[in-house]
């Protein structure tokens, strides 16, 4: 059941191993449930509730399919039993979209911080200033700010310009009450490609919002084998951003990135590589790895000369500690394309809808990955050994990317 914050709801009955959609606006009919979206900073009761009578997995689409919309990414929503007191956050730089020319448009990064129940009191650490609001003041860089949400409601904190959020670090205050928390990107731009367009020759093109949700800091790992996308051009890399929990972060690469460096990181600290390869990651403390997808790839030939396939998109890796060995995910609509991205531990059998994959060493033989094309619909990976799984689709200039599942569990010591 999905419930609203005036408490509409939306119930379906989902079989095992199946799949449903809740739209709480869906096209051309009358909204279920009020649009819920919040613009800029600012604190309002903008939460939806997904609740079962089972256990689940939840994802979360926006939009759900690749039909007349220009911007889209996807999220692994982390049930409300495995939220937890503590994150840092993944976000974006400021897009400052076509300074100085008139009628610019900067595009910020963001967090939202969502509370289940009432009283849940939470400090905030920005990394980079917040812009202020009607009803929230600007709060700068590196000054904690403690905040109180009641169920439902959403704060919302937005990047001033120039700004970056990633690093800003979220916790409870005087409790142990609970949240979620979201991170994420009104429209980013990134790449290595310019598109053949006389009045777009400054950068890549073109722009996406990104989303994810945040794994708690309970929860982070130290090994990631991190399979890169299905490249839509010529072996465009993956942009990774890799952030430290604990002083003195350390990082290793099998084999090293073709760009980009990490070096001793502390508490919210991040670098930022690039890969064009299946790559293996180690760290001495535990890390959070934020994959990222390039902007538009321009006559691109695996889609047969088609121009601008995909656009940004932010996954959160997940740790080898964390592997499932079994997943049940939804392929959304209308994309050209779509992949599961499958890495795995060295031996062992991996299965998608019961029909065994081929694996390619990587690391040295430490890990094994597969990119497998899918059609549109619900699809179970299986693997007895366990392994992790990417979703992602590219249409043109859009894309979206997210995480098929985790364990989970509450391995880091605080």
């Amino acid at each position: 059941t999905l419930t609203g914050p005036n408490n509409e709801t939306i119930t379906r009955t989902v079989a095992a191993g199946a799949v449903q959609a809740l739209l709480p606006q869906p096209n051309g009919m009358p909204a279920l449930i009020p649009d819920q979206s919040i613009q800029g900073t600012g604190e309002a009761r903008k939460a939806y509730k997904l609740t079962s009578t089972l256990p689940i997995v939840a994802y979360q689409f926006n939009p759900l399919d690749n039909v007349n919309v220009f911007s889209n990414d996807a999220s692994l929503l982390i049930p409300r039993a495995a939220f937890d007191t503590e994150y840092y956050v993944m976000s974006y730089a400021t897009l400052d979209r076509r300074t100085p020319a008139p009628g610019n448009h900067p595009y910020y990064g963001y967090l939202s911080i969502v509370a289940w129940q009432d009283g849940t009191t939470v400090e905030v650490t920005p990394k980079a200033a917040v812009q202020a609001s009607a009803t929230q003041p600007a709060i700068a860089a590196g000054v904690a700010t403690t905040f109180t949400l009641d169920a439902f409601e959403v704060l919302t904190l937005q990047a001033a310009v120039g700004g970056d959020l990633t690093g800003t670090k979220v916790k409870a205050v005087g409790t142990n009450q609970t949240f979620g928390v979201f991170g994420g990107h009104e429209a980013t731009v990134f790449g290595e490609t310019t598109p053949p367009n006389a009045q777009m020759t400054s950068g890549p093109c073109c722009a996406d919002h990104i989303e994810e949700m945040m794994f708690p800091t309970s929860t982070w790992g130290k090994t990631f084998a991190l399979v890169r996308s299905q490249a839509r051009g010529a072996n465009e890399p993956d942009m990774l951003r890799i952030m430290a929990q604990k002083p003195g972060t350390t990082i290793t690469f099998q084999p090293a990135p073709i760009a980009g460096s990490c070096g001793t990181l502390g508490p919210g600290d991040f670098c930022e590589v690039k890969i064009q390869v299946d790559t293996a990651i180690a760290a001495n403390e535990p890390i959070l790895v934020g994959h990222y997808l390039q902007s538009a790839i321009w006559a691109d030939p695996f889609f047969g000369g088609s121009v601008g396939e995909g656009d940004p998109d932010l996954s959160i890796a997940v740790p080898a500690e964390q592997y499932r060995n079994d997943y049940t995910i939804l392929v959304p609509n209308a994309y050209a394309k779509n992949f599961l991205s499958i890495s795995a531990p060295s031996q062992g059998a991996v299965l998608v809808d019961g029909v065994p994959v081929s694996m390619t060493p990587f690391a040295n033989g430490t890990y094994r990955a597969n990119r497998t094309m899918v059609a549109a619909g619900q699809h179970r990976i299986t693997c007895p050994s366990g392994c992790g799984v990417e979703v992602y689709g590219y249409g043109s200039a859009v894309s979206y990317m997210f995480a098929g599942g985790l364990d989970l569990k509450q391995i880091v010591i605080q």
